[in-house]
């Protein structure tokens, strides 16, 4: 398939993904995410990893926020990313109210005066958020390729593609430069 007809596509995957989410209720989607959230905890690769990025969940994203505060109870070096004009920079946090603040789309994200930065050589484990997903590791994000361009550089870390069911799909276009999901966790 041409890049410009998969760009289309992932278009319209995106439309179509954004109508599904924004279909689940609040109190199904509070339910669904600590649901992922347990399993994720209860995973090896979880478990065992030192260093984890994780990401502070936009509105209709699976909500993170349970596991990034066992995490950070448990001592597991945790890192928010942020974007900035020089792509994404990641942020150790310690506390998940004093280190985070809401950020100009109202997600929140690392107060870059308070907490240090962190270098992606230093992860053993990633937890990335998508539109979409399929059962084999292909991720839709939503069209920016920040952590595609962040996790290119990355292929020692363990990525997690975590999201709703409902985000499964059987086929996503994928580009060269996408980068591959080594799992996926669903509720």
């Amino acid at each position: 398939m041409a890049p410009a007809l998969k760009n289309d596509c992932k278009s319209l995957l995106r439309n179509k993904l954004r109508a599904c989410l924004a279909a689940i209720p609040l109190p199904e989607r509070r339910k669904k995410s600590l649901v992922v959230c347990a399993r994720l905890w209860r995973s090896d690769f979880v478990q065992e990893a030192r260093a984890i990025l994780i990401y502070a969940a936009r509105k209709d994203e699976l909500d993170t926020r349970p596991l990034i505060r066992r995490l950070l109870h448990q001592g597991k070096t945790v890192y928010i990313p942020r974007v900035s004009p020089r792509g994404v920079l990641l942020y150790r946090i310690h506390d998940f109210k004093k280190d985070l603040r809401p950020g100009i789309y109202g997600i929140l994200e690392p107060r870059p005066h308070q907490v240090r930065r962190g270098q992606v050589r230093h992860l053993d484990l990633a937890i990335i958020p998508g539109l979409g997903f399929t059962a084999g590791g292909v991720r839709l994000g939503r069209g920016g390729g920040h952590f595609d361009r962040l996790l290119a550089h990355a292929p020692h870390v363990v990525k997690i593609g975590v999201g709703f069911r409902e985000q499964l799909l059987k086929k996503i276009p994928a580009m060269p430069h996408d980068v591959r999901m080594n799992f996926i966790v669903t509720d």
